[in-house]
């Protein structure tokens, strides 16, 4: 059975075909994707995915596209949108992995919770951020983080605790398997001062970072260098590739001005090699390729 109908006959959810996937990430960059699926539950997705891989097509898992680009993909982009979201609040803080950052933070700001404060001025999904542990100052989302229910290569669900996702600074063990983050429970963190440590840290995200579609940050820090600082040093604060400005504000965060996915994948390259051969730095992508 044609995929596309398998989908409707089987009543998964909606299906979007040949769609470019500038329409679908924060950047608004990006090459033609075969088919989008948004199952309508859990179980409409496990059963997408044993069709899937029964087809034997590849596929890749989408929050709200702060982070990721590709030039073309011929498998099966999933999004969880549709599925219902979650948000509770009682001897923890419970999420499903569709629901947006930036309303879960307020949310837990008005009730003096201090527990994503590392997602405050991030837009993007909770699976995302936890996927990448994303963060922002010396906050990341991990940090009162207590577990996490996934569904398993092998369609199967559970929780698990945080000590078994190998968390780092902009990385998880989910990026090097196939488990789905569905929901996640963190531990209730409260501060009476939360309001106006939150209005410190977007204040000095504001400052410090432009405004425009972006992918956020390209490139990792590490113990040995500031990316932004190393792109700086090469001369490339403010440079223009085509519809790609590196920002004058932070040479770590490009905007996209008109530019075609190809400008970024250029200007990608230019950079890293001009890094590489002048200061003997390999930067380390933080954006994500599929």
């Amino acid at each position: 059975m044609e995929f596309r109908h398998y989908i409707k006959n089987n009543k998964i959810g909606r299906i979007i075909e040949n769609i470019s996937f500038s329409e679908l990430n924060t950047i608004g960059l990006g090459g033609n994707i075969r088919y989008v699926v948004y199952p309508k539950n859990f179980r409409k997705l496990k059963k997408l995915l044993k069709k899937i891989k029964k087809d034997n097509k590849s596929y890749y898992i989408s929050g709200f596209g702060s982070n990721l680009y590709t030039k073309k993909f011929d498998g099966v982009l999933i999004k969880l949108d549709d599925i219902k979201r979650k948000f509770k609040i009682k001897k923890d803080i419970h999420l499903s992995a569709n629901y947006s950052l930036s309303q879960a933070s307020r949310k837990l700001i008005k009730e003096n919770i201090s527990s994503l404060i590392s997602t405050i001025g991030i837009p993007g999904s909770l699976g995302g951020a936890i996927y990448m542990n994303a963060g922002f100052s010396n906050y990341n989302v991990s940090d009162h983080l207590k577990k996490i229910r996934i569904l398993t290569p092998n369609n199967k669900v559970k929780w698990i605790k945080k000590s078994g996702c190998e968390f780092k600074y902009r990385y998880s063990s989910f990026m090097n398997n196939k488990s789905i983050i569905l929901e996640a429970k963190f531990f209730i963190v409260k501060d009476l001062n939360i309001q106006s440590k939150c209005k410190e840290l977007l204040i000095k995200r504001y400052k410090s970072q432009p405004v425009g579609k972006s992918l956020g940050s390209i490139y990792k820090n590490t113990s040995l260098y500031y990316a932004g600082e190393v792109i700086e040093r090469l001369g490339f604060k403010g440079f223009t590739h085509k519809g790609i400005k590196i920002s004058e504000k932070h040479a770590n965060i490009w905007i996209n001005q008109n530019g075609h996915i190809n400008d970024l994948l250029e200007l990608l390259f230019i950079v890293e090699l001009s890094a590489l051969l002048k200061l003997n730095i390999r930067l380390k992508r933080e954006i994500i390729e599929f």
